[in-house]
Formats: structure tokens, sequence, C-alpha cells
């Protein structure tokens, strides 16, 4: 069984995390198995379903403190430490170069890069996450983005594959007797909305 490490933020509810979820709910846990290298000491709410399915979660605190020096010792002592890991998945372009230079190093052969996003805010913050993301692609191999747009922001003319959103369409089709339910339990079923 290959271990694959994604590197995300958190284990909220958001966008990128739920389609990961997606995923993992659906793989063959026989060939593959999803750990995660969280960003925050909150826990999430994915946490105990991840444990449930055989993941493993690994917290560094980036994001709580923003010690930089510390949080490239910490995944050094890491990639030392956990040798089984030849594919990392990164979700976090905004220091996505640091793990992904340093797992390269440690001679992760697989470092996927996954864009989200076609662009950035245009403030202070979000100009440093810009910044930060340019360096990516020199340290990616495998290129992924959820569009065309959000490869070409995230790398360039480099080649890239698009992997749409993995969602269950099921919970989306349309249901009569739900939207009545609703619409009368919020007592609006004569109203536009």
């Amino acid at each position: 069984m290959e271990r694959i490490l994604f590197f995300v933020p958190n284990l909220f509810s958001g966008g990128t995390e739920t389609f990961i979820m997606n995923m993992y709910r659906n793989i063959d846990r026989t060939k593959y198995q999803f750990d995660f290298a969280v960003h925050t000491n909150k826990k999430g709410v994915f946490e105990e379903e991840i444990e449930k399915l055989g993941g493993k979660i690994f917290r560094f605190s980036i994001k709580d403190d923003k010690n930089f020096i510390r949080y490239s010792k910490d995944l050094n002592t890491f990639f030392d430490n956990h040798k089984e890991y030849k594919i990392v998945h990164s979700c976090m372009p905004s220091i996505a170069w640091i793990y992904l230079k340093i797992a390269k190093k440690h001679g992760v052969n697989i470092r996927i890069a996954h864009s989200h996003s076609a662009g950035f805010d245009h403030n202070f913050r979000g100009i440093l996450k810009h910044i930060n993301t340019m360096f990516i692609k020199n340290y990616s191999n495998i290129n992924l983005a959820c569009s065309n747009l959000a490869g070409k922001y995230m790398f360039g003319n480099k080649d890239f594959t698009i992997v749409h959103n993995a969602i269950d369409i099921n919970k989306y089709v349309y249901n009569e007797k739900s939207r009545n339910d609703i619409r009368n339990g919020l007592e609006i079923d004569d109203k536009v909305v």
C-alpha cells in the first residue's frame, strides 16, 4: 500500500479539504492511504473520520506561530523519521515551495502541486502568497489544477493536468418533497427565492 501525504492548512470543512475527503472516501484503500500534514493545532471536523479510515494526522504549528525556521527544522526531522512517504500532495500554495523543496531533498520521488485558485487577493498578504506560489513549479514534478485558469496561474507554461472536483452528484439531485418541506418549514412556500 502506498501512503500519500497531503499538506493542508487544516481539516475543517473548506473546499480543498472537502475535495480531498470526497476522493479519500472513494479510493481503494488497499492500494492507497491518505495521511495529512496539518498546519494548525486546532482539531478539524474530518479528523475522526480520517483516523477511522486508517489515515494518520501529523501537526505542524507554522500557521499558529509563523516560525519558518522551526517549521523547516521540523520538516527535515519529519522526513528523516518517515521514509515511507514517496508521494506528497501540496494543497497549501502559500508555503508549498518550502515543504516541496524539503521533500525533494529527502528523496520523495513524487511531489504533486495542486492549484485550486486562478488568482490572488491584491493586498499585502495576497501579494506575499502570490510570490511564494511562483516558486512551486521549481519543486513539484506533477502539476494538477481544478481548471485551465488555475493551472495557468500556478504553473504558467509548464504542463499540468486538470482534475475535476469529486462530488457526490446525488446530494444535489432535485427532490420536490425536500423542496416543499424546506419551504414550508421556513414559511416561504409562496415566495420567490
